[in-house]
């Protein structure tokens, strides 16, 4: 019998999947712009959607040198039936499904993105090409193999994945959170309202005054009371992320850094 070959149609393996680069497939998105069909991710197509932020709400950093309160970012996803986005009518423009549920949502105070605002390059993780928050990839599904955008944060990087495996991702927090201070910085959003930070370190007090009264087993009291005491400390020494004169901004904009990129001393 001959020798077995593969046939030519054969897509089993999309292509680009071994490329060392595959961060830079993350190409800006529009929303009505679509990627080249080469390098397709092997991942079913999903939505795109807006990032957004409610004054109410805020993290404590987990990456920079110095505890600051960022903004706590979440995701719209625009998808009929969700989030208020409705089906588009024959004729209508794109934004008409979702522009009365963006409105809906900015009176009840949310903020939400410009996902064509520019990222500054030290806000990137390695290899993401320049461009906004959302990012599109060309994409294959394994099982019914549908054909598609698969919309991701800037920050969330594809990375070398088996080929009869999902695409896997690797999220960049630390670029992420220079992002977040930068919002902030900026004046994209707004600093946080005094009197939030002592909200969010009474609550964190008082998780830690629970622990400390459950009856517990001394080893799991022991680690579930260091979790709590360690999430109070990082309150109780972060300061709120400020805005910074624009003076001071475009210095950002031309090489941005952070206290985490430079060499730590021993003892500090």
């Amino acid at each position: 019998m001959p020798m077995p070959s593969l046939p030519s149609n054969l897509d089993r393996v999309p292509e680009g999947m071994t490329a060392p680069d595959l961060a830079g497939l993350m190409q800006p998105s529009t929303f009505a712009q679509r990627a080249s069909s080469a390098g397709r991710l092997a991942i079913d197509p999903n939505q795109p959607f807006f990032l957004r932020h409610h004054p109410k709400a805020w993290r404590v950093s987990t990456t920079l040198k110095r505890a600051t309160v960022l903004p706590d970012v979440t995701k719209f996803v625009i998808a009929p039936g969700v989030n208020g986005v409705r089906t588009r009518s024959d004729g209508e423009s794109d934004e008409m499904s979702y522009q009365a549920a963006l409105m809906k949502d900015t009176m009840k105070g949310w903020i939400f993105l410009d996902p064509a605002a520019p990222i500054p390059e030290g806000c990137l993780p390695d290899g993401v090409p320049a461009g906004s928050y959302i990012r599109e990839m060309p994409c294959q599904g394994l099982i019914v193999r549908r054909v598609g955008i698969y919309y991701a944060e800037a920050w969330d990087v594809p990375v070398e994945t088996l080929p009869d495996d999902r695409q896997r991702f690797q999220f960049d927090t630390a670029k992420y959170e220079r992002w977040l201070r930068f919002l902030v910085e900026s004046g994209q959003i707004k600093p946080m309202i005094p009197g939030i930070l002592a909200s969010m370190t009474r609550r964190a007090r008082d998780h830690v005054e629970r622990a400390e009264g459950l009856n517990l087993s001394p080893n799991v009291a022991k680690k579930w009371i260091g979790f709590r005491s360690k999430i109070l400390a990082n309150y109780e020494a972060a300061e709120p992320a400020k805005r910074l004169s624009p003076e001071n901004v475009q210095k950002i904009l031309a090489g941005y850094l952070t206290a985490a990129d430079k060499p730590q001393k021993k003892g500090k």
